[in-house]
């Protein structure tokens, strides 16, 4: 499972949600599932964006973002204020026993 946590500033959040759902597009073609931008009702500047990857796959999303969609980052980035990207694997006893911290802050602008 792939989280990104996106700050941003209220006036900029329409423009937010428009560049996250043409970006949702992208990563369901790149084999992205269950896809989802979310509200934080305790947090009005914040937003989180869900979506899951095959583990085989989850080394090629292995940052939020690509090439590929580029302008639809930059889209999303010149809204934010903060961007955190955070790589989840469901929790065994074995996979907690290897655990790193693979989870990012992005710069945003």
């Amino acid at each position: 499972m792939v989280t990104i946590e996106y700050f941003v500033d209220a006036e900029k959040v329409p423009g937010l949600i428009k560049a996250i759902n043409r970006y949702g597009r992208i990563r369901r073609r790149d084999g992205a599932y269950q896809w989802g931008i979310f509200r934080d009702l305790e947090n009005a500047e914040r937003y989180l964006e869900t979506f899951l990857v095959d583990s085989g796959q989850s080394i090629s999303v292995n940052t939020a973002f690509d090439s590929r969609g580029s302008h639809h980052e930059e889209q999303i980035q010149k809204h934010t204020v903060e961007t955190i990207v955070r790589h989840l694997v469901y929790a065994t006893a074995n996979s907690v026993e290897h655990a790193t911290d693979h989870n990012e802050r992005l710069p945003c602008g």
